[in-house]
């Protein structure tokens, strides 16, 4: 099973597969950050080699991620970086503007996919106990019912006896 937003892919291990494509832009190789979790959900990048082939967008991870694991790979674009700082004096070219743009762009897509992932699990999790609860009200219904039935039982039975 794949996971896909817009800025961030989850793969799950299954042993064999080393190979993990993304299919975001990013503006740094530094911004495309890559994370292994074992089947407890336990950070195990560390155990890893991780190597990106940025012009590929293609992570190789070794050695293959087992069954049960994942891997997230995912655009984390740095909004404090001085990387189009515009000192006083200084001429503003339309490529400085363009990347400044482009990285509150990506920043901003990043900030709506992590609300979009919070409201989902907000979501499952108020599904969930409506299910539970609405799971509850039945069982008590069917009590309810069985034993109605059962006295109902109880009466016919009484009544069939004294006849």
């Amino acid at each position: 099973m794949t996971i896909t937003t817009t800025t961030s892919v989850i793969y799950e291990g299954d042993g064999n597969t080393t190979v993990f494509a993304y299919q975001f832009d990013s503006l740094a190789e530094a911004y495309v950050v890559t994370t292994i979790k074992d089947s407890s959900n336990v950070d195990v990048t560390s155990s890893y080699v991780v190597t990106n082939a940025y012009d590929l967008s293609e992570i190789t991870v070794s050695p293959a991620p087992p069954t049960g694991s994942t891997v997230e790979i995912k655009r984390s674009t740095s909004i404090v970086d001085d990387i189009f700082a515009f000192p006083t004096g200084t001429v503003m070219k339309p490529s400085d503007l363009e990347f400044s743009l482009k990285t509150v762009r990506d920043f901003s897509e990043e900030s709506v996919d992590q609300i979009d992932t919070a409201l989902f699990v907000q979501t499952s999790a108020a599904n969930a106990s409506a299910l539970a609860a609405a799971a509850s009200e039945t069982a008590a219904a069917t009590s309810e019912t069985n034993a109605a039935t059962s006295a109902t039982n109880a009466a016919a039975s009484a009544t069939n006896a004294a006849t």
